[in-house]
This record gives C-alpha cells, sequence and structure tokens, in this order.
C-alpha cells in the first residue's frame, strides 16, 4: 500500500495544475490517512478527479481499504481556498457574497 501510495503521489504531483497533494497519517491512529490536494482552479481539479475515476481499472487497486472511523463519520469534505474572518462565533468567507461557502467548526 505505501509503495503504491508514494507512486500516486509522484504522479499526481507532475499534473498540471496540482499545487499540493499528500497524504497523512494519523499519528495517534496508524494506518488512518487523510488526503489534502490543492488544485490551480475548478476546472483542473475536475478533470483530475474524473481522470483518476476513468483510470482507477487501469491504474490498479492502491491497497487502501476503507477501516471503520473510530472518530465521527467518514467524510469527503471540499473547500475552496479563500480568506475567513471570525463572526458571530464562526469562521465567515471575508467576501460576503460567498458566505453560502462557510464552514462551521462542530465543538467536538
Amino acid at each position: 500500500m505505501r509503495a503504491l501510495t508514494a507512486q500516486e503521489i509522484t504522479e499526481t504531483r507532475r499534473e498540471p495544475g496540482c499545487l499540493y497533494y499528500a497524504w497523512m497519517e494519523n499519528l495517534e491512529l496508524p494506518n488512518h490517512l487523510m488526503l489534502l490536494e490543492v488544485w490551480a482552479d475548478q476546472t483542473i481539479y475536475d478533470h483530475h478527479w474524473f481522470g483518476r475515476m476513468a483510470t482507477g481499472e487501469y491504474r490498479g487497486n492502491s491497497g487502501r481499504e476503507a477501516a471503520t472511523p473510530q472518530r465521527g463519520e467518514l467524510t469527503r469534505e471540499f473547500y475552496r481556498q479563500q480568506p475567513f474572518e471570525y463572526h458571530y462565533g464562526r469562521l465567515l468567507p471575508e467576501a460576503t457574497e460567498n458566505y453560502s461557502h462557510s464552514v462551521a467548526w462542530s465543538a467536538r
């Protein structure tokens, strides 16, 4: 799994518009991974995502298996990179037209 993941990281970082791509392992929960990706824009990310889905069979199984979450739900979260400010007890986008993109963090 680790060798295949390292190869995937190298290949993905070479894709046009990939600014950051890393799998991180939870220090407290071994083998629990988080993927952090930063792409130049939505169109480039969409090409990456749909290309990855279309070539998954060609690329083969990465060896990563979904595990039962030990903290909260297994989720996928997507965020647009933008400046935030703290207002009304939560973080809201600096640009008010992006308020629908706000993130409310749980108390957990």
